[in-house]
């Protein structure tokens, strides 16, 4: 009656009404007639209606390479859930994610149909949204709006998990005596809601194209309910539930008539959601002037432009939010093992890596005062969070060259330098200062590594003002590492140049004196280089700061009672809090701007300081899921390594591993590797030698209610994730890499208007 009802006065106003008077929404105008249009409004569908036929095509691109890769998925997860019922449950992370051989898997295509729509999408924000929404699609079952998580509302029976310890949600039941009819049901139900999502982008392509021409089109008809055919998406979808109830294999209260109605509607909702990636609205584009002596530049500045959704944050809607890294204390996480439960404290503020072999002290901490802006998008008290570029935040400085220290935009600005893009959160942005990693184990300060991050995609995720929570921050990083040692062995105290390196005290000028900066003895407090200038102790790389032991030797806080252990190694070169100059690297004694507080001897650190270039040995891909919540991940017992967290192929005899890296969760996932044909870690268990660590725990802490343009809060982001190899052998031997890593940022959370 609703369709018979609406199709007749569809028909009164073609008829009755003059042809000006209809009017859908036009190029560039929101498809639900908000700021145009008045008859076609697509009411539920968020995004615009392109402004131009490339655009169109475009994102009629970017709404096929979706489709199909939402499709491809699902049958992954058909596969793993089928294999799961035989007793042998895979990953399918080859299926799903990337498949380093034949380029196959669901992510591989789809990022290879977004790059074919490159020049159409120039102009337009589809590409740089759809990263985002890649992100979140492919994400990991902690991400509620990922595939991986939704896979659980789907496999939602019994309790053998279709893919034990890794990214998919799910559980199909293999003791029932109709075990294969349940597998088959939910099957069909995944099957169904992948072409429910295609039918409705291709509404929503129809809808585009009909609006940029200017005619009229029911999208309702198309995606919800047609009273004349009755072969709408959601109707199609509907018929095939129909049959699933006259076969009756639905036995599974999970995917009874209702929720499996409930699952169509979902995926019906995400579908209008994703729209506004597919079809972006424009741009607001502001233009600013910077005047100099000699030159005038402009630039553009591009701000996402939200949809309009009501805001409930108090103070009224945010544009963006900001946060900065402060140090941490106490604890927000901890190590169990079989029959030992909590025996390790993973301490708030700090990085955890390796295996059990781990040979570098931990934890690292993170430095301070990192400062990041983001865009959000508000609807209630929920924050989209997206990128924000080095254009839009500022902030931008050269590093070396004849401009070293101005302001810039790209590296054509600071000749024979670089142009350091800082606070952005768009790829390419570096995050955070350089990160210093002593090895102060005895006699490892050789393998000490400065780490230096950037974002290797955009960040994207969620937040909420009313409690600032954040329940995922998708942080891709790049980490180049630095393979550096002890930068500044000797160092001046006094004089003109504190801190400065030197080789002897003329280095120093008037009152300095060239000091020995690589070790002090244990019992005596004497400088050192080796072992054999402490006749009675050892040379360790670290000084007790205060307390009964001062001055002396020291490898952890342990060793320094009511005290902290000060590390003497530089594996970065320091920003010198006293003169603003560099200390050590390529850009020695030039001026800096001190990245973060002289918190421990081998910091402040800052990107005018960059470690030198011939140190490089590599980068690896980190992967961070952030969250203000709680996250734990249990190790799985494998047949070449028990305990393992992060399984890559390796060579099981030498345990070399595969070079590019192939993360696994099982044997099977390497089979078709020659010479690489195991799963497993470097060294079983994570971050201690005390005991084989089964699970890993960390928790975040929100940052409590945020109001735009109110104060700061404190709050912590909590993450666990793997790290490969980094094709170094002393730079794993140290880390005990591949291997797991977990650690906390603690952070201070803040709304702009």
């Amino acid at each position: 009656m609703k369709g018979f009802m609406r199709l007749a006065i569809i028909s009164v106003l073609i008829v009755c009404s003059p042809r000006a008077f209809a009017t859908p929404p036009g190029a560039s105008q929101h498809f639900d007639c908000s700021d145009g249009g008045n008859t076609s409004c697509a009411a539920e569908d968020t995004g615009c209606v392109p402004d131009s036929v490339d655009h169109l095509k475009c994102s009629d691109g970017v709404g096929k390479a979706f489709a199909r890769a939402i499709k491809a998925v699902i049958e992954c997860h058909q596969k793993q859930a089928h294999a799961a019922l035989k007793g042998s449950p895979t990953d399918d992370d080859l299926c799903e994610e990337h498949d380093p051989v034949k380029g196959r898997a669901a992510r591989d295509k789809l990022d290879s149909d977004l790059a074919k729509q490159g020049a159409l999408c120039v102009g337009t924000r589809a590409l740089t949204l759809a990263a985002a929404e890649e992100e979140t699609l492919f994400a990991d079952k902690n991400n509620p709006d990922s595939l991986d998580a939704q896979n659980g509302s789907v496999y939602c029976d019994g309790s053998t998990e279709v893919d034990p310890g890794g990214d998919d949600a799910g559980t199909v039941d293999a003791t029932a005596v109709d075990a294969a009819n349940k597998l088959k049901c939910a099957d069909t139900v995944g099957k169904e809601l992948g072409k429910l999502l295609a039918a409705t982008i291709k509404c929503h392509q129809r809808t585009a194209r009909a609006f940029l021409a200017g005619k009229d089109f029911d999208e309702e008809a198309c995606e919800e309910d047609d009273p004349v055919k009755g072969r709408a998406a959601l109707q199609k979808y509907a018929a095939a539930m129909d049959k699933l109830d006259q076969k009756g294999i639905c036995t599974q209260p999970c995917l009874s008539r209702t929720n499996r109605d409930s699952l169509g509607k979902s995926a019906l909702s995400q579908s209008d959601s994703m729209n506004q990636v597919m079809y972006p609205c424009p741009t607001t584009t502001t233009t600013t002037s910077t005047t100099t002596t000699t030159t005038t530049t402009t630039s553009s500045t591009t701000t996402t432009l939200c949809p309009p959704t009501p805001c409930a944050c108090a103070g009224g809607r945010p544009s963006m939010a900001s946060v900065t890294t402060g140090l941490g204390n106490g604890t927000c996480g901890h190590l169990d093992a079989d029959g030992n439960p909590n025996f390790f404290s993973l301490t708030c503020g700090g990085l955890y890596f390796g295996g059990a072999g781990v040979g570098m002290p931990l934890p690292v901490r993170v430095p301070d005062m990192a400062f990041a802006l983001a865009d959000v998008c508000c609807n209630g008290t929920s924050l989209a969070v997206h990128p924000r570029s080095p254009a839009e935040t500022g902030h931008n400085r050269c590093s070396g060259g004849a401009n070293h220290g101005a302001m810039c935009r790209t590296d054509a600005d600071c000749p024979g330098g670089t142009c350091k893009v800082l606070e952005c959160t768009q790829k390419g942005c570096l995050f955070g200062p350089p990160l210093a990693l002593p090895n102060g184990s005895h006699g490892g300060g050789a393998t000490s590594v400065c780490l230096v991050n950037e974002f290797d995609e955009d960040v994207s995720g969620t937040a909420d003002c009313s409690d600032g929570s954040v329940p995922v921050l998708n942080v891709h990083l790049k980490a180049s590492l630095f393979l550096d040692g002890d930068l500044l062995p000797s160092r001046c105290s006094g004089g003109p140049t504190p801190g400065r390196e030197c080789a002897n005290n003329a280095d120093c000028g008037a009152g300095g004196i060239c000091v020995n900066d690589t070790g002090r003895c244990a019992d005596s407090g004497s400088a050192c280089t080796s072992d054999s200038d402490c006749p009675s102790s050892t040379c360790e790389t670290g000084v007790c700061v205060g307390g009964t032991q001062a001055g002396k030797g020291c490898v952890t806080d342990a060793g320094c009672p009511s005290s902290t252990c000060r590390t003497l190694i530089q594996p970065c070169p320091v920003c010198n809090p006293a003169t603003h100059k560099c200390n050590g690297g390529a850009n020695h004694d030039l001026a800096c701007v001190p990245g973060d507080s002289a918190f421990d001897g081998d910091y402040p650190t800052s990107h005018d300081c960059p470690p030198p270039a011939p140190k490089n040995i590599g980068s690896v891909p980190l992967i961070l899921g952030l969250t203000t919540g709680t996250l734990s991940k249990t190790a799985v017992d494998l047949p070449g390594q028990p305990n393992v967290f992060c399984g890559f192929c390796r060579n099981k005899s030498t345990n070399q591993f595969k070079n590019p890296a192939v993360p696994c969760t099982s044997d099977a996932s390497c089979a078709s590797l020659s010479g690489f044909t195991s799963c497993g870690q470097r060294t079983a268990g994570a971050f201690t030698p005390l005991d084989l660590a089964r699970t890993v725990t960390v928790t975040g802490i929100p940052a409590g209610p945020l109001s735009t343009g109110g104060p700061r809060r404190a709050g912590a982001l909590a993450a666990i994730f793997c790290i490969p190899s980094t094709l170094n052998s002393l730079a794993d031997s140290a880390g005990d890499l591949p291997g797991p890593a977990a650690g906390s940022i603690a952070m201070q959370m803040q709304l702009v208007p």
